[in-house]
């Protein structure tokens, strides 16, 4: 299946022309931030808090760090694991179910000190749309990469 679906095949707003989420994209700066699709298979991309703003914050921390923020569609029941990888800033990641700014928590993660990744995993249902926070420890930002998949 596609990453992700906007109905057009233009570059540049968030979903390329080949269905593949646009790194840094912008529609990832605030609620309901930048859709992603997810079936069995791993996905990855690429992603950055640099040039964004702090607007959410979670039970384990990002109060005072930039986010993106990442709507993820499940189009299968299971566990899903998402994972930082390569990140080059102390990543502060969480979940929550809808709706985006307000909804319960539903996982966070904060245990890596230092550049690296965090893991989460969460029980989906098909058809469940989560959002999934990149955010950073302290006022920490910058590049990393997401992986996703339903288990």
């Amino acid at each position: 299946g596609e990453l992700c679906e906007d109905g057009n095949e233009v570059a540049g707003d968030g979903c390329s022309p080949t269905c593949e989420p646009e790194p840094k994209s912008a529609k990832a700066k605030a609620c309901p931030g930048q859709t992603v699709h997810v079936w069995s298979e791993p996905i990855e991309f690429a992603g950055s808090t640099t040039a964004l703003s702090n607007g959410n914050k979670s039970t384990c921390g990002g109060t005072s760090a930039r986010d993106a923020v990442y709507s993820v569609v499940a189009h299968r029941g299971g566990t899903l694991h998402v994972e930082t990888l390569n990140a080059t800033f102390d990543v502060v990641m969480y979940a929550r179910a809808a709706p985006c700014a307000t909804g319960k928590e539903l996982a966070c993660a904060s245990l890596f000190k230092g550049e690296g990744g965090e893991k989460m995993d969460i029980a989906v249902a098909t058809g469940d749309t989560i959002y999934v926070f990149v955010d950073g420890f302290k006022t920490g930002a910058g590049e990393f990469a997401l992986s996703m998949e339903i288990n």
